[in-house]
């Protein structure tokens, strides 16, 4: 570990890593497929190269495939990285933005995150945006101008061979709760967050997100009582333009709605959830116990 708190970039593991890259395939709302599929699809590509020592995620410009990309790879016990390709507002081709790529994918066990445009300007103000608050390696392929820009705003950078991986220390990073969805990453303060009341799941609630969105929350604490409650919320989840909290006493049901939602979210702590099933909500999809 650096003194920063982030894992030493593994440079030859890197290099070395198998490319896994976009399966073409939607899923709901947007297209016709489940995200077991797309995960299904990306198990396939990490059996193909199950003697890579590691795997790269590349090309992918959506939130869902890489979440389905990660869960699928990180079975083979491997590390994990992706890389991004941004625009100038730090966003991919979907309108992904960088920050909630790399909140959401460094909680479910990413091991670094790449990010590359075409304007170096673009990549340098996504590392000076994103060593705030990384606890893998952020990394990327820069001159020696950029990297001098990049050092005077107080980062610290190291060249590993032809990669520079960048960090600041400990003290000066984001210490707000970090989530995010599809098109936001969001910081909040403990001790100021309005939740909202429990919001009932049903097949038609894309309004209803819609409209409590635009309340004095927060956080949209969302009922799940059951696996279909789950489906339900996830099939309408792109409506919600705050982060979400699940309200949960069935341990089935929680977990497929963490896989499913596109983001970071909350778990209420107060919720009778066992110890088994709240460690692999944190370790795996990277949720947050509040």
């Amino acid at each position: 570990m650096n003194s920063d708190g982030c894992s030493t970039l593994n440079v030859p593991q890197l290099k070395n890593a198998a490319v896994i890259t976009p399966c073409g395939m939607l899923i709901e709302p947007y297209g016709e497929h489940k995200f077991s599929e797309i995960k299904a699809a990306y198990s396939a590509q990490a059996q193909k190269n199950s003697e890579a020592s590691a795997f790269i995620l590349k090309g992918m410009v959506m939130l869902s495939d890489l979440r389905a990309a990660l869960l699928a790879c990180r079975k083979t016990g491997k590390p994990v990285y992706a890389e991004l390709m941004i625009d100038e507002e730090l966003r991919t081709t979907a309108e992904l933005p960088a920050d909630a790529a790399l909140i959401t994918l460094q909680s479910m066990g990413l091991s670094g995150f790449g990010v590359k445009s075409s304007d170096e300007e673009n990549t340098v103000a996504a590392v000076k945006r994103l060593v705030q608050f990384a606890d893998i390696p952020v990394f990327a392929r820069i001159s020696e101008a950029s990297a001098d820009e990049i050092a005077a705003s107080d980062i610290n950078i190291s060249t590993i061979e032809d990669y520079c991986v960048f960090s600041i220390t400990k003290e000066e990073k984001e210490t707000a709760i970090m989530l995010s969805n599809e098109r936001e990453a969001f910081f909040l303060e403990p001790d100021t967050t309005e939740l909202s009341e429990p919001i009932p799941c049903e097949a038609n609630m894309d309004e209803i997100l819609c409209d409590l969105s635009q309340e004095n929350f927060d956080v949209l604490r969302i009922e799940i009582n059951t696996p279909d409650d789950a489906v339900a919320f996830t099939e309408n989840a792109h409506m919600a333009t705050l982060p979400v909290m699940f309200t949960c006493e069935d341990d089935i049901s929680v977990m497929l709605a963490l896989m499913l939602y596109q983001g970071r979210a909350l778990i209420d702590s107060t919720c009778t959830l066992d110890e088994e099933t709240l460690k692999k909500a944190t370790t795996k999809y990277g949720a947050v116990i509040y």
